[in-house]
């Protein structure tokens, strides 16, 4: 079900960033129709070097994209906080999940997170429990152990998805 243009599908990827988890999800879809081809997280160990973790992010990402071939990302964008340290580690790990797209000529679509609220439940202030619902709703899930981080990137792929009108 990868890129076939004989079938309209597309492979995308949607990543939750975060540097203590970065949540990430593969789908192919026809802009109608999903399949979700993986779903997890990249846990970092928070006794560890900033950089080292940034780089096993970026490592595993790297890797995933390699491996699985997603024409496009989309990328939660910057959540502006209160707590500085908390929002530079996030867009850490959203630079290091860029560059890593970047580096295979992948096209990147970022979104804020009230757009994703609106997208997938239809209100932009919508509750992170109201997303898991919807995303469980949305897509077939199988086997996949879900938490937070891994339906907010499913949530993030699927509201790129949702953009391709031409399909």
């Amino acid at each position: 079900m990868a890129n076939s243009p004989d079938q309209n599908i597309r492979r995308i990827m949607g990543i939750d960033p975060g540097l203590a988890i970065t949540g990430y999800a593969i789908i192919d879809s026809n802009g109608r129709t999903h399949k979700l081809v993986c779903a997890d997280y990249i846990k970092t160990n928070s006794k560890e070097l900033r950089a080292d973790r940034l780089h096993y992010i970026y490592k595993n990402i790297s890797d995933l994209m390699s491996l699985y071939k997603p024409i496009e990302l989309a990328i939660e964008s910057q959540f502006v906080s209160i707590n500085v340290k908390a929002a530079i580690s996030v867009a850490e790990a959203r630079t290091v999940s860029s560059l890593a797209a970047s580096m295979q000529n992948i096209n990147i679509f970022t979104f804020a997170p009230t757009e994703v609220k609106e997208s997938v439940t239809g209100y932009g202030r919508a509750s992170k429990q109201q997303v898991f619902e919807m995303v469980q709703m949305l897509i077939e899930l199988d086997d996949i152990r879900l938490q937070y981080d891994i339906t907010d990137a499913i949530a993030i792929a699927l509201t790129r998805i949702s953009e391709w009108k031409y399909l």
